[in-house]
């Protein structure tokens, strides 16, 4: 005989929402480790914090999901602190 059907929701929860972490995460720490051999720490840098405004943008196009103003606007920031901060390094090196 199972399991009631509440606690087996919370099992088929909690076992989605720790292999959803068991997989991605390992990889995606992994591949910032690998990415500092072969770049520098500022490339590096700005790779890992575009790809959250990235993974919206795509949701947002290929997915079809809702952006609201707030998530636009957080976009739209990371996106700025970007190149402003691309911005300043280049006038350094220019002087």
């Amino acid at each position: 005989v199972g399991l009631p059907a509440p606690e087996a929701d919370y099992l088929a929860g909690i076992v989605l929402f720790y292999g959803s972490l068991a997989y991605p995460l390992p990889a995606y720490l992994w591949g910032l480790a690998a990415a500092v051999g072969y770049a520098s720490y500022s490339i590096v840098a700005v790779i890992a914090s575009i790809e959250p405004a990235v993974a919206s943008l795509l949701g947002v196009l290929v997915m079809k999901e809702q952006m609201d103003v707030f998530g636009a606007a957080g976009v739209g920031m990371i996106f700025a602190a970007i190149v402003v901060l691309n911005r300043k390094k280049q006038d350094k090196e220019g002087c």
